[in-house]
């Protein structure tokens, strides 16, 4: 539970992760030489750096929570945020694996990441956003163009129609669907206070 005031925000628990983190070594020096070669951390390492992979994916503060929080407390959830996501990260680039909870026994360790196997976020990635994203595109694609710029076209080609020869022939020649456009598009100007600025276009 979060300290008073809070619904996830747990202050004692991050000092506690901030002392944690700080005992250990952060991420790029886990797997990392001084060198920049790659390294293997022993099991007892593995096992610490799995677990703060681990509390990197939970949720530790709310919208609500987020809004609440003091610059000392902002900068440390931050901070904390930084060095976790390092364990991750790093887990993934370094060993191909991810840290993984047995549901059995509660125990954190890592999960071989092999070709074809995919996280939550990636489900959600391709059969959420990416229709989401395409099916706009069509609506924007397909929407009609209803700017001012499209209306003074269509009103002119209109105009144009009825004075080009006899003004009753030119109106009884319209369509039912012209006819209502028209009547529309006069409106729309009006109601909008702009019709009055175009009555002397030619």
């Amino acid at each position: 539970s979060g300290s008073p005031g809070f619904q996830k925000f747990n202050i004692v628990k991050e000092i506690e992760l901030r002392k944690r983190l700080d005992a250990f070594p952060s991420g790029s020096e886990l797997f990392y030489d001084s060198e920049g070669h790659m390294k293997q951390p022993d099991d007892a390492q593995l096992k610490e750096a799995a677990e703060l992979a681990a509390i990197s994916r939970e949720s530790r503060v709310t919208i609500w929570d987020f809004l609440k929080l003091t610059d000392e407390q902002r900068e440390l959830y931050f901070k904390n945020s930084q060095d976790l996501q390092q364990y991750y990260n790093s887990g993934r680039e370094v060993l191909d694996k991810i840290p993984s909870v047995d549901q059995d026994t509660g125990a954190v360790t890592w999960r071989v990441v092999r070709k074809g196997d995919k996280e939550s976020w990636e489900r959600l990635w391709y059969y959420g956003y990416v229709p989401i994203v395409a099916f706009m595109a069509l609506i924007y694609m397909f929407k009609e163009d209803s700017s001012v710029g499209q209306w003074a076209v269509d009103e002119l080609r209109l105009r144009a129609a009825e004075n080009a020869g006899d003004n009753d022939e030119a109106l009884a020649s319209m369509t039912d669907a012209e006819r209502k456009r028209r009547d529309a598009l006069v409106v729309e100007r009006i109601l909008s206070g702009d019709y009055e600025k175009l009555t002397g276009t030619k």
